[in-house]
């Protein structure tokens, strides 16, 4: 119980200084007894993750699946989100746990981080730091290998979670597939990096693109912008978070990416 409360007060204290147009804002807390809750601004419209991977009726018929363009924009309002808080929040922070069902949507379709549950304040003077690996983070295929086999998290481990959740946006997979095995005669599960990164570093990205915003295949024109996003996906998710690129360079690459769309 003790451990409970402290990560309850401690994201509330990471939460409660943010202000940027796309990290989800907290209203207040409330406590009942022994439960307690965060109280945030509503976000009607779930997740990037329903409407990506939920009910097939949600998905054909969502604003997040129909659109290149609107794809593109939510990657770059997340990570918009996660370069405030590793260059200008007070103190800085790191994520910890970046994926695709902490992003949420409002009412006006607008996206907005989520989920400070395993957030830590970023030391001063240090590459990386000592943290609890969370147990939580560390399933469903977005687990960064650098930080989990360490037990030291840096900002690079965010940046990791955004290169799977771009994955996402371009394939329109879950983070872990089913992929038939010849060899074992059986359905198997794959991370998604496994399954799409060869088809990228290939050069054939049309193989794994998401043919539900354009059914027919892509024209090199439309593609060109979406290569961009696959390119800073694969550097995103290097094995050693040194090699990865700093938030920055992701957010610019996503802003060319949008104005060639």
């Amino acid at each position: 119980r003790r451990g409970a409360e402290d990560a309850f007060f401690k994201e509330q204290h990471i939460l409660s200084p943010l202000r940027h147009d796309h990290i989800v804002r907290l209203l207040g807390t409330c406590a009942d007894n022994d439960e307690r809750m965060l109280v945030t601004q509503y976000m009607p419209n779930g997740s990037l993750y329903d409407h990506l991977h939920g009910h097939s009726q949600l998905s054909s018929s969502s604003p997040m699946t129909a659109s290149w363009k609107t794809r593109v924009q939510v990657l770059l309002c997340a990570a918009r989100a996660v370069e405030h808080l590793h260059r200008h929040a007070m103190p800085l922070i790191i994520h910890g746990n970046i994926a695709s069902s902490n992003i949420l949507l409002d009412a006006a379709w607008e996206p907005c981080l989520s989920g400070f549950g395993t957030s830590v304040w970023r030391a001063a003077g240090v590459a990386s730091q000592a943290v609890e690996v969370a147990g939580a983070a560390s399933c469903g295929g977005y687990a960064d290998l650098e930080y989990y086999s360490t037990g030291h998290i840096k900002p690079a481990s965010d940046v990791y979670g955004l290169g799977m959740v771009m994955l996402e946006v371009l394939t329109g997979q879950p983070p872990v597939v089913s992929v038939w095995d010849e060899a074992k005669h059986s359905v198997v599960p794959m991370s998604l990096a496994s399954f799409a990164l060869p088809s990228i570093q290939a050069g054939r990205l049309g193989d794994v693109l998401d043919r539900r915003p354009a059914p027919q295949p892509t024209t090199w024109q439309q593609l060109q912008p979406l290569q961009l996003v696959a390119n800073m996906a694969v550097q995103c998710l290097y094995l050693r978070g040194d090699n990865r690129p700093a938030i920055s360079d992701v957010v610019a690459n996503l802003e060319q990416a949008l104005r060639l769309i």
